[in-house]
């Protein structure tokens, strides 16, 4: 499915990412959460809500982290391709061996919150990627610092934010400057992944009506014209 390289070149995972989904408000307590397998389908009405994200890592010592979940999947008409959608950006998540074990991570105060998945009518599947980058010091997003959802180039932030080393020292050597970064980071990030995917279907028409409020487009082959067109007005045709 090609997520590595579409979003990032390479991950060398080096924690255990689980994403977690409200399967009803009517489920039984046990039977309530669905820990998502990575690449499944799921239906939009499943994604709504924000999820529940567990990672386990394996430092003693507490360490930060930035979560993003995004869509590399977004038809780009004028530029004919396709463009990334940001859909959560929680920088600076403390994470240790001692404090992870199932807890979910905090999505308060997240400079770009949850917005669900809403694959555009008439696209093919789209790919929802979960990233869960090390960070090598706090990172302060101003309000002219925070991204824009459209557009959102994974690899440009990851280079301004030096996010993927495992250590300051392993950036030294590896003279991570953000002018080089993106060519340094074609070796691999260190980190956590995850994918599931979602077609379109009739609820996402309600997350842009209700949600993002805008039109909602749709994509695909116009129709052919007819050439019997004129010829059907005829009782005869």
């Amino acid at each position: 499915m090609h997520v590595l390289p579409d979003v990032v070149p390479a991950i060398h995972p080096t924690l255990d990412l689980h994403v977690i989904f409200e399967r009803s408000k009517t489920s039984t307590a046990v039977d309530r959460w669905l820990d998502v397998e990575p690449g499944v389908f799921l239906p939009s009405r499943r994604t709504m809500g924000p999820p529940r994200i567990q990672a386990t890592v394996f430092h003693p010592e507490t360490r930060l982290y930035t979560l993003m979940i995004v869509d590399p999947d977004v038809p780009d008409p004028a530029n004919k391709t396709f463009q990334t959608y940001l859909h959560l950006l929680q920088p600076n998540v403390p994470l240790s061996a001692q404090t992870t074990f199932r807890k979910n991570i905090s999505l308060k105060s997240t400079p770009v919150p949850y917005v669900p998945p809403h694959p555009q009518k008439g696209t093919p599947y789209h790919r929802y990627v979960t990233l869960l980058l090390p960070q090598l010091r706090p990172i302060e997003l101003k309000k002219k610092d925070i991204p824009r959802r459209e557009g959102f180039n994974v690899r440009d932030f990851v280079a301004k934010y030096q996010l993927g080393s495992l250590s300051a020292s392993e950036a030294v050597k590896m003279n991570m400057v953000p002018e080089t970064y993106a060519e340094k980071i074609g070796g691999g990030l260190g980190g956590g992944i995850h994918m599931w995917r979602e077609v379109w279907d009739e609820d996402v028409s309600q997350i842009y009506k209700g949600i993002l409020k805008t039109p909602e487009p749709t994509y695909g082959h116009p129709p052919k014209p007819d050439p019997y067109q004129g010829q059907k007005k005829n009782k005869y045709f």
